[in-house]
């Protein structure tokens, strides 16, 4: 916890971990600049006459922010409650999350200290909100929040019909009059009642930091920090009816002088016309509707589970009469869909398909194998049901046609095909002689130094290739042909013996080997032949295999191919599965067949294939890690990748939802314990209510957390009497204290839920026995709520 921060200090913040600080201040608050530069020089020319002149010159500049309009697309990070939400939040305090850390203090209001908010988070009930007459009241229902659309000059400095508008004199460079607002109109009485005052402001806003390395990659202006503005009202409790409830963020530029108990307002004025910067609307029900606690469970429910027990397959209904060694039902609980399919000859059947979605362990078969040259070379037939298997086929055709597609990929692989030609006819011209051998075996110090990639220049290795190849190689090789014989001195010569497999030991009298792909691909083993293959591809293949990489993770996957039936995620579902490496390596082969045109470039992937799928494995561990700007790492690989798809309304209710998981559980006199935690290898939203998270090895405990920078703020019922559980400032924890709200800690008028701010927070510092300053932070940390989670143990992991 902080107090006042400037955006230079900032620093990166441990996994798991959340900050508050009071205000995070810009740089330079939104206004009109000038810099101004002035110079003097003197001195004595070459004839010796005194010189004395000034130099000036100005710059003009603007620092803009959301002064009348929000980008409510991306300068929102979360909303509680939620857009539309229903459900019982009359003990929560309404908040909205900003993408952008300093936005709530990037404006001054006049006569308030550096670090005071310039806009506030009104909650109204619906007829506390006017939509401004100069709009057609007809919209009324099609306008849940009451807002309209208005000019600038309709709403600043108006004093006219009744109605007061934000006194701002200057607008900055680019606003106009007729720039676009939004705006509403609510009686004086409601501005009274319900706006904070100058001193309540500072503490209805605060700044957090949260690390979101174990969060989906969102377009944050600051990836980690947020802003948050609170109201200082809470919603109806426990309504007869559904009762709608309307938010507002407001701008309080202009109308300083008003922000006092008892404000005097021009004779005549009866309205408060305010710029709504953003607005949502949700109801309260009398009874407990969505929470996150009740959605979670749901997810768990023998409904939601449709007797998959979480796995990614099909339900199997019980009175299907299925023999329970069907051929099946054993596929569908392997997590096949029978799918409509069309021979060549024209014959009209059915065919199984799994995705890259398995609710088994598949074996990798493609490892042990030449890669898939076309896509019916990928296809599994059944003899004995006289089924097709279209599973591996149907993922090198995805991966071949999204990789034509992407314009940049194919002309970065026909590239690379391009020079690997070169190399591929140096290696088989040269490799009956021992010099490629020697010369990537024991010149070992010599040839990293030459192939190092921060020292080697393009123009070495296209000598390398080219002058090397035609030049000097065949001078090279001159000296031994595999004819020579080892026979007496008499000019005769003995037969070429029998050709053995390439190995460090090869005899120069050995002929040539039979098996020439699998004795280069020996060769290509070796460390230094590896450097060379990769530096023969320069930018070409670094960009290939970072692509591939990401394809691997299923970034740009058609979703019907990810889940090929509705029935196997419905709604209010997760589902746990392990991934089909088998079926990402035809992906990936899919999507390098677009370079091979002739055999060469056949024979060419053939012998560098392993390689690339080396590069590709130990990529998507870094991919994520990139995308977050944070340093890749080299975490240990394994073959079992495993993941979940989760879809419900948690996921657009609550963005950034947090994930951990954990390779291991103990068992402690306090329950399970989970340790050793997982990097994610991908977290993204396919849907707004569709969440697919994958993850290096099979996790033991995976969990779901609320948002840490969604906090709620609010108290709890205990026997009718609204507590907080007062928490300790110096690590956050619990005290085992409550405080009691008073009637004082409210507004004076009747039934308005209104708190009173300022006595609020004196009364927990003093209860608390703080002396010191009590700022937002840490009136923050004492009102927020308690996180919920929800765990999912593996059971079946060692």
């Amino acid at each position: 916890m902080k107090t006042v921060i400037h955006e230079s200090t900032l620093q990166l913040l441990p996994l798991g971990d959340i900050e508050f600080f009071d205000n995070i201040i810009p740089p330079l608050l939104d206004d009109d600049y000038t810099i101004t530069v002035n110079q003097n020089l003197s001195g004595k020319d070459s004839e010796g006459i005194l010189l004395n002149q000034n130099f000036s010159t100005t710059q003009a500049f603007s620092v803009q922010g959301a002064r009348f309009n929000l980008n409510t697309s991306s300068d929102i990070q979360y909303l509680y409650p939620a857009s539309g939400g229903q459900g019982q939040f009359g003990h929560k305090l309404p908040q909205i999350v900003l993408t952008k850390r300093s936005l709530p203090w990037e404006r001054l209001l006049k006569g308030n200290p550096e670090g005071t908010p310039w806009i506030a988070l009104l909650l109204f009930d619906e007829d506390q909100v006017e939509i401004p007459e100069t709009t057609n009241p007809s919209s009324a229902g099609n306008n849940p929040t009451k807002v309209a659309t208005l000019k600038l000059g309709q709403i600043r400095n108006i004093n006219e019909n009744g109605i007061l508008g934000p006194l701002i004199s200057q607008l900055n460079y680019g606003q106009t009059d007729d720039m676009p607002c939004q705006a509403i109109d609510v009686t004086t009485d409601t501005f009274i009642n319900l706006v904070p005052r100058q001193d309540e402001l500072p503490y209805l806003a605060h700044g957090r930091q949260v690390n979101v390395g174990d969060k989906e990659i969102l377009n944050m202006t600051h990836s980690g920090w947020f802003s948050v503005v609170i109201s200082n009202r809470f919603p109806i409790q426990n309504p007869t009816v559904p009762t709608k409830q309307i938010l507002h963020l407001v701008s309080l530029e202009g109308f300083e002088p008003y922000l006092v108990d008892n404000p005097s307002f021009p004779s005549g004025i009866q309205k408060i016309r305010l710029v709504s910067l953003a607005s949502w609307a949700f109801t309260c029900l009398p009874e407990t509707g969505e929470t996150f606690s009740q959605l979670m469970l749901n997810l768990v429910s023998p409904g939601s589970q449709a007797g998959t027990n979480l796995l990614f397959q099909m339900p199997i209904k019980q009175n299907n009469n299925l023999p329970s060694e069907s051929l099946a039902k054993q596929a569908l609980s392997n997590g096949y869909v029978p799918i409509n399919y069309q021979t060549l000859p024209g014959d009209q059947t059915f065919a199984w398909y799994r995705g890259p979605f398995s609710p088994v362990l598949s074996e990798r078969f493609t490892t042990n194998r030449e890669p898939f040259q076309t896509a019916a070379e990928a296809i599994i037939y059944d003899q004995a049901t006289g089924l097709f298997n279209l599973s591996y086929a149907a993922a090198w055709q995805t991966g071949r046609l999204l990789a034509l597609s992407n314009g940049s990929f194919a002309a970065n692989v026909l590239n690379w095909q391009r020079q690997a030609n070169q190399l591929v006819d140096l290696m088989v011209a040269r490799f009956t002689s021992d010099q490629l051998y020697d010369l990537l075996k024991s010149n070992t110090s010599d040839v990293n130094q030459w192939l190092d990639a921060n020292l080697v220049s393009q123009t070495y290795l296209n000598y390398l290739v080219n002058d090397f190849a035609q030049k000097i190689a065949p001078k090279v090789t001159s000296t031994y042909s595999p004819a020579d014989s080892d026979g007496e001195d008499d000019g005769t010569s003995k037969q070429n013996k029998t050709s053995s497999s390439f190995s460090p030991g090869r005899s120069k009298k050995d002929t040539p080997p039979t098996n020439l792909v699998d004795e280069l691909k020996k060769l290509l083993q070796q460390d230094n032949a590896k450097t060379l293959i990769q530096t023969m591809g320069g930018d070409e293949l670094t960009a290939i295999v970072e692509w591939l990489a990401r394809l691997y993770l299923l970034y740009g996957i058609p979703f019907n191919n990810l889940v090929p039936d509705s029935q196997m995620l419905p709604r209010e579902s997760v589902r746990f599965f392990y991934l089909d490496r088998a079926w990402l390596d035809s992906l990936v082969q899919g999507a390098m067949s677009i370079g091979i045109h002739t055999s060469k470039d056949s024979f060419y992937y053939q012998i560098t294939k392993d390689i690339i799928q080396e590069t590709v494995d130990t990529l998507i561990l870094q991919v994520r890690e990139k995308l977050l700007g944070l340093t890749p790492s080299n975490p240990p690989s394994s073959d079992a990748l495993a993941g979940f798809i989760f879809r419900s309304t948690v996921v657009s209710s609550w963005p950034g939802l947090e994930v951990k998981a954990y390779r291991t559980v103990t068992q402690t006199a306090e329950g399970p314990q989970a340790s050793d935690p997982l990097n994610l290898l991908r977290m993204d939203r396919l849907a707004p209510d569709v969440l697919l998270c994958l993850f290096p090895e099979i996790p033991s405990w995976i969990e779901l957390n609320e948002p840490k920078e969604g906090l709620c703020f609010g108290v709890e019922d205990v026997n009718n009497q609204l507590e907080i559980g007062l928490r300790n400032p110096a690590d956050g924890k619990l005290t085992g204290i409550s405080y009691i709200l008073q009637e004082s800690d409210y507004r004076p008028q009747s039934n308005s839920r209104v708190l009173n701010i300022s006595n609020l927070q004196q009364n927990l510092a003093k209860q608390q026995g703080m002396s010191g300053p009590f700022g937002s932070a840490d009136f923050a940390l004492q009102m927020i709520d308690v996180p919920e989670q929800m765990v999912f143990q593996n059971t079946q992991s060692t």
